[in-house]
This record gives C-alpha cells, sequence and structure tokens, in this order.
C-alpha cells in the first residue's frame, strides 16, 4: 500500500511526527528515486502496520544486528584505523602485513604511552598519525582490534559511514 502525500484531502499538522515521514517520504520520491527504492517501502510498511517499528523496516536494526549506535561507533573506529595507516607510510621494503603489525604496535603503544597522558590534558596530538590514532580509541567502539587479521578485515572494508 502507497500513500499518497499530495491528496488534499490528506491533512495532518506539521507539528505531528508521522505527518512529517509521510513529508519526507514524498520529497524522497520526487528528488532521489534511488533512496526513495528504500525508504519510501519501509515507511508505507511501518504505516500500514506489516512492521512494528520503522527502524526494523529500514534494516537498521533487528535479530542479529548491533545496535545503530555501536555500528557508527565502529564504522568511526574502521575510518580512524584506515586514516592512521594511511599516515604510517611503508618503509623501504616492507610487506603489507608488516605494515599492519606496525600499524598494531603504533596503537598499543599510543594506548598505554600516549593515550592516559593526552586524556589526563598533559599533551595533545603531536600531528596527524596521531590525531587518527586517538580517534580510533575515542570512537567508542571499544577495544582497538590487536591482531593483523582484523586490521586486514578493516583495510579491505570500501565504505566510511561516520556521521
Amino acid at each position: 500500500m502507497r500513500f499518497d502525500t499530495s491528496s488534499a484531502d490528506f491533512e495532518i499538522p506539521m507539528s505531528n511526527p508521522l505527518a512529517k515521514l509521510l513529508q519526507v517520504a514524498s520529497l524522497l520520491r520526487e528528488r532521489d528515486p534511488e533512496l526513495a527504492g528504500w525508504f519510501a517501502p519501509a515507511v508505507d510498511a511501518y504505516l500500514a502496520g506489516e512492521t512494528r517499528t520503522l527502524d526494523g523496516a529500514l534494516g537498521i536494526t533487528g535479530r542479529g544486528l548491533d545496535s545503530p549506535a555501536r555500528r557508527l561507533a565502529r564504522e568511526r573506529r574502521d575510518a580512524a584505523i584506515r586514516r592512521a595507516l594511511g599516515h604510517l607510510g611503508p618503509l623501504r621494503g616492507e610487506t603489507p602485513k608488516a605494515r599492519r603489525r606496525r600499524l598494531i604496535q603504533a596503537l598499543c603503544a599510543f594506548e598505554t604511552r600516549v593515550l592516559p597522558r593526552i586524556r589526563s590534558g598533559a599533551r595533545e596530538p603531536k600531528n596527524d598519525f596521531e590525531e587518527a590514532l586517538l580517534s580510533c580509541f575515542e570512537a567508542g567502539a571499544g577495544p582497538c582490534p590487536r591482531h593483523e587479521r582484523s586490521i586486514q578485515r578493516i583495510l579491505d572494508a570500501t565504505h566510511d559511514l561516520v556521521l
């Protein structure tokens, strides 16, 4: 079932969150068909009572999924890890695996030696590399990865969803 938001007999005060939701779905249908193809059917299913929650209809939450906050925090941390590796230039003749291990060593050293001093206000990050390392720990995603395979998985990911 599709909800026709252009209908004159469909008058809901704009202070009503449902009216705002319908307006967003309508605007997406008009301006971004690709995004509307994902969003509008979920809104339709939610408003028709086919699903209990809008976030479930959108596929944002559900069984077996981490919370959106946790997923976003992990995305921020992973983006910071990719930035940190970019600032950690390769050494002559260094393999990618050795470079990932050097990143893990830098993360561990930063966490034990530098991070406590930054958090206490005793010092600031000295460069872009330290800024990226700090972002890894401040993303709110829990502990940073300590294994080369975990770092490789993060580096292989092709998306950055950082809001």
